[in-house]
C-alpha cells in the first residue's frame, strides 16, 4: 500500500480542538478508484473510524459545478413539488458529462415512525418529532 502512495500530508494548521483532513495522493488512478469504489463497505464502520469521512478532491471549478447542479435542483424541487426539501438529500453522482443530480427520500429515525404508529393507534392529534 505504501509503494500506491505518492504524498499524504494534513491541510490547514494545527489546533487542539480540531481535526484535520489528510490529502492523499496516489501514484495510480486505478488504485484511487478502486478505493473510492469500495467505500460502500464501510456502511457498518468500526466503532473508532466512526465520524471518519472519504471523499474525492476534486478542481475547484467542478466543485463550483456540483454547487450549481444542487441549487438547481432544490429550485426545481420547491417550483414543482409540494412537499418540502428538507425530506429529501440531493447528492452528485457520475462523472464528467454523465454528471447529474439523484434525490432520495430521507428517512425518520426509528423512534419517530414508532411515534407517529402510537400516535395513529390511539387517535392523537398532534404528533412530536424529537431530532
Amino acid at each position: 500500500m505504501k509503494k500506491d502512495i505518492e504524498k499524504m500530508y494534513r491541510l490547514g494548521s494545527w489546533q487542539e480542538d480540531k481535526a484535520r483532513p489528510l490529502l492523499i495522493a496516489f501514484r495510480d488512478v486505478e488504485k484511487k478508484e478502486a478505493i473510492m469504489s469500495d467505500l460502500k463497505k464501510l456502511k457498518k464502520p468500526i466503532e473508532k473510524f466512526k465520524g471518519v469521512g472519504i471523499s474525492p478532491d476534486l478542481p475547484p471549478k467542478e466543485r463550483d459545478e456540483i454547487k450549481r447542479m444542487l441549487e438547481a435542483a432544490k429550485k426545481a424541487h420547491v417550483e414543482n413539488e409540494t412537499d418540502s426539501v428538507e425530506n429529501y438529500r440531493f447528492l452528485v453522482v457520475g462523472r464528467g458529462p454523465r454528471r447529474k443530480v439523484i434525490k432520495r427520500t430521507i428517512r425518520p429515525p426509528k423512534h419517530e415512525i414508532l411515534r407517529q404508529t402510537v400516535c395513529k393507534q390511539i387517535r392523537c392529534k398532534t404528533v412530536l418529532f424529537i431530532r
